[in-house]
């Protein structure tokens, strides 16, 4: 292959800061048309993509330009002339030829080394993309862990009020139960109470008696309004050891408000109330 003249394609051409890895291939081939008619043209490769110029050295004279990652390229022999015969995206076939074979299989290793390099770097930007989504799907996990934890915590939370309401209704239900056995048993023990109180002849009368009495220190009568209960008058044996203190306790359920209690003597037990004339 004529060497000739690198074709500067600085103008042509911005890649801003990307490095490209392969060294850019750049040159003089004739492309096969119509027979045995030969078209010259400059070509020059930049990675997977191969410039064709019309003129040598000249960047604005830039006339195709062919993709060849998805084509395909071989070193063959066309009317006993080697060729590197290159499939084109979208069908087209095009025939390359140079005055030494060994070059066409240069061109042909830099197209294929291009190929390479473009599939190194979707590979790499391919791994990036996993990582990216991985990390995505490790958040996304770490989420629903979180969710899952919170739901778990929110029905055992949700748990622990059922049974503390259960708790509290049991509770509840035994206060109550207790509220009404005590009720029973406190109208039980008012009934055997006053059961024991007529059994012993207590029987307090139920409205007050109105009696007069002299005032020993200037002989005038005064009202006295008096609450009689008696206990065992006709009985032999009263209570013989109560004491008045504890009679007063016993009969103190049988007193109106707003009436003192006295107790006289051992055989009967008047409740006097005296009230002021």
């Amino acid at each position: 292959m004529s060497s000739g003249a690198s074709v500067d394609c600085s103008d042509l051409i911005r890649f801003g800061s990307v490095v490209m890895r392969l060294a850019n291939k750049k040159g003089t081939l004739h492309e096969l048309k119509r027979g045995s008619e030969l078209e010259r043209g400059y070509y020059c490769l930049f990675g997977n993509l191969l410039y064709v110029f019309e003129n040598e050295a000249d960047a604005n004279s830039v006339k195709g330009l062919i993709f060849l990652e998805s084509g395909s390229s071989k070193v063959t022999t066309l009317n006993a002339t080697p060729v590197l015969n290159i499939s084109t995206v979208g069908g087209r076939t095009i025939n390359l030829t140079t005055k030494d074979a060994v070059d066409l299989y240069e061109w042909q290793n830099a197209i294929e080394g291009g190929k390479i390099v473009n599939i190194s770097r979707k590979i790499e930007d391919t791994e990036t993309s996993l990582v990216a989504l991985q990390h995505k799907v490790e958040k996304l996990e770490e989420s629903h862990q979180d969710s899952e934890r919170l739901y778990v915590e929110m029905k055992s939370s949700l748990q622990q009020a059922k049974d503390s309401q259960l708790t509290l209704q049991k509770q509840l239900e035994t206060s109550e139960k207790q509220n009404t056995e005590l009720s029973s048993l406190l109208k039980s023990s008012e009934s055997e109470r006053l059961l024991l109180l007529r059994s012993r002849g207590i029987l307090p009368k139920r409205q007050p008696i109105w009696s007069l009495y002299t005032d020993e220190s200037n002989d005038v009568l005064k009202c006295m309004k008096i609450w009689c209960g008696t206990w065992n008058l006709s009985g032999k044996d009263t209570f013989a050891h109560m004491q008045k203190e504890r009679a007063k306790l016993v009969l103190r359920a049988f007193i109106p408000p707003g009436y003192d209690m006295y107790i006289l003597g051992k055989l009967c037990v008047y409740m006097v109330y005296v009230c002021g004339v």
